[in-house]
């Protein structure tokens, strides 16, 4: 029985290995002829349903002692979806293009010809700024600026003149009033000539009326200097406002024209390789745009700084005046505000709050004079006449005095009047305190948030200008890992950095002018904490790092490293001749001793290229005599 066993389990074993046997019996022959017989009733059923689809036959083996157990069946192909085509709208410009059609790189006068067709020249970029001296032979400072506009400016002249005219109503309103001088005949007609005199009449005024007028009019002089001091810190604003925007313009004119010559590079780098059959034709038709987009952004810049410079002239009253150097840079330290001390100055000293407290004390002086207003003024009449009608013809004289009877008239209106507008300037106080309250907030919010978005952009475009680089070195290594898109990406990744910083230069230093205009200072820095830290964003470091080079060109590209090459070298000879120039201007400014520096005449020769220093005019306003006066009271 165990042999039996043994030889049972050996021959099921080969049969399910798949080996032949001679000693197959005759029971796997039938085995195979009923498996044949039960899968053409299982295709006769199925054909007969038609719910279930139909399957294809099992398939049987067909040699003789071999068995094949495995059922398999067919699985239906995927359909094929439709190619789809993209077309280009034809009210797009550019869309009856239909391919490049490239000649072959070995007729290398043919594809030179198609490459300069397809690739034209960028157009030049836009000429350097070329800016005159100040008026005194030298950058004009911040201070410079506010002194020519404190000067010139129309602003303050008319303010002035306020000045002026408030004075004269302050001395007209203690004025004493006049007395009358007449002539006076009675019964004349009669037989004899009359009573023939002169009258004389005065009004004197009582309860101290004449001095109440005059303290409410010298609370109307004060508020008149008080708007001259506005008047001339408004100035200042507008003088600051307009000299960060033009650093800041300035700036965006240097960055914008070194962005441009690095996309120029980037560009004419990528032609070069596509001429060496390193990069594909159409790769640098995606630089393209954005060189031509960064030559749009100089061309911006270039108009806005005339725009800022237009506006810095206007607001000195020199609308006249042709842009000139400024000293200072849109990147130096910032002033340090604390928020405390700024509110306690400006709730304290700030003209607005000073005109509201002048306000209450007028009001109060006006109240008083409605109170005594009913009190009666006292009227004399003086009379001397000579008597004509019956001897010894003497000379008689009279005197009359008369008070009018505070009866029906008592002012009761009018003090009330003066009460009212007594308890509105009391709370005009408040809202006016108010109002700069909320005035600080706002601008300190922006002042707070500028100072962090300055740090934040710096570090981004930093870390941009670094990345881009190694980006583009990794594309030569790799370029399976990093592709041209990532390029592309980068780089309008850089512009975006670049922009929001010169934005967020521009946000801070207003918001700086802002608080400084609330606290209404005449330096920026004072009242405040001191400076900011030392280490402040350096726009000249990212201007240095904007130095595109190639690397890792193989050397295939050895006729394009020629070309650039003496491309720079024509570059740095007209920068040299630049510098040149402007050292030989530097140095007769050098030459020139301080006091020459202000008090000389201007040389009738330029200093800088050819644009002279711009003369200044006589102020248009003299200021009036006690204006040095009223500027210490100030």
């Amino acid at each position: 029985m165990n042999w039996g066993r043994h030889f049972l389990w050996v021959i099921l074993l080969a049969g399910l290995a798949g080996c032949q046997n001679p000693m197959q019996s005759a029971a796997f022959k039938n085995l195979e002829a009923e498996t044949g017989s039960l899968a053409a009733v299982i295709d006769k059923d199925r054909s007969a349903d038609s719910v279930v689809p139909k399957n294809p036959p099992i398939a049987i083996p067909t040699q003789d002692n071999a068995i094949q157990q495995v059922v398999f069946q067919e699985k239906e192909k995927p359909k094929k979806e439709p190619k789809v085509i993209l077309t280009v709208p034809k009210e797009l410009p550019g869309s009856d293009f239909k391919k490049f059609d490239v000649p072959d790189i070995k007729d290398k006068v043919a594809f030179d010809k198609y490459v300069k067709k397809i690739y034209p020249a960028l157009p030049p970029l836009e000429k350097e700024l070329i800016l005159a001296p100040g008026p005194e032979g030298r950058p004009m400072t911040l201070a410079d600026l506010q002194r020519f506009a404190t000067e010139h400016s129309p602003v303050i002249g008319a303010a002035e003149q306020v000045v002026v005219a408030a004075r004269g109503a302050l001395r007209q309103s203690m004025a004493y009033p006049n007395p009358t001088v007449g002539y006076e005949g009675d019964t004349m007609g009669t037989l004899q000539a009359g009573y023939q005199g002169l009258s004389f009449d005065q009004l004197i005024k009582t309860g101290n009326k004449l001095q109440l007028q005059g303290a409410a009019a010298t609370m109307d002089l004060l508020n008149a200097q008080l708007a001259l001091r506005r008047a001339r810190l408004d100035v200042a604003y507008q003088v600051r406002s307009n000299y960060f925007a033009v650093l800041v313009a300035q700036e965006n004119v240097k960055l914008s024209k070194a962005f441009a010559r690095f996309t120029d590079d980037v560009y004419t780098i990528q032609v070069k390789k596509m001429k060496g059959n390193i990069a594909a034709f159409y790769e640098p038709m995606q630089l393209r745009p954005l060189a031509l987009q960064a030559r749009f952004n100089l061309i911006q810049a270039v108009n806005q700084y005339q725009a800022s410079w237009r506006q810095l002239a206007v607001s000195m009253g020199l609308r006249d005046m042709p842009p000139s150097e400024i000293a200072g840079r849109v990147d130096m330290p910032i002033p340090v505000y604390d928020y405390q001390d700024v509110l306690q100055r400006i709730l304290s000293q700030h003209t607005d709050v000073l005109t509201a407290l002048n306000n209450v004390h007028k009001n109060e002086y006006l109240l008083k004079l409605a109170r005594i207003t009913p009190v009666p003024d006292v009227g004399v009449h003086v009379l001397v006449q000579k008597d004509f009608t019956t001897p010894p013809f003497l000379v008689a004289p009279s005197v009359g005095v008369s008070v009018a009877l505070p009866v029906w008239d008592r002012n009761q209106g009018g003090i009330q009047q003066a009460q009212g507008l007594l308890n509105q300037a009391l709370h005009n106080l408040p809202v006016a305190q108010n109002s700069l309250t909320n005035s600080l907030a706002d601008a300190f919010n922006r002042y707070l948030t500028a100072k962090q978005q300055v740090k934040i952009a710096y570090a981004q475009m930093i870390d941009q200008v670094k990345v881009f680089g190694r980006v583009y070195a990794r594309h030569d290594a790799e370029p399976d890992a990093v592709t041209f898109g990532d390029i592309v990406t980068a780089q309008q990744t850089l512009a975006t950095y670049l922009t929001g910083y010169l934005s967020a230069l521009g946000l801070q230093w207003t918001a700086v002018v802002d608080v400084a205009n609330l606290l209404q200072t005449d330096d920026l820095f004072k009242g405040t904490s001191g400076y900011d830290d030392p280490d402040v964003p350096c726009l000249q470091e990212i201007e240095g790092m904007m130095r595109f080079e190639e690397v890792g060109v193989k050397s295939q590209k050895s006729e394009a490293r020629s070309q650039e090459s003496a491309v720079k070298n024509q570059r740095s000879e007209v920068k040299g001749q630049e510098s040149e120039i402007r050292s030989q201007g530097l140095d007769r400014r050098i030459l020139q001793s301080p006091e020459e520096t202000v008090t000389a005449p201007v040389p009738s020769e330029p200093l800088v290229g050819n644009i002279s220093p711009f003369r200044l005019e006589r102020p248009l306003l003299q200021p009036p005599v006690d204006w040095k006066i009223n500027q210490g009271a100030n």
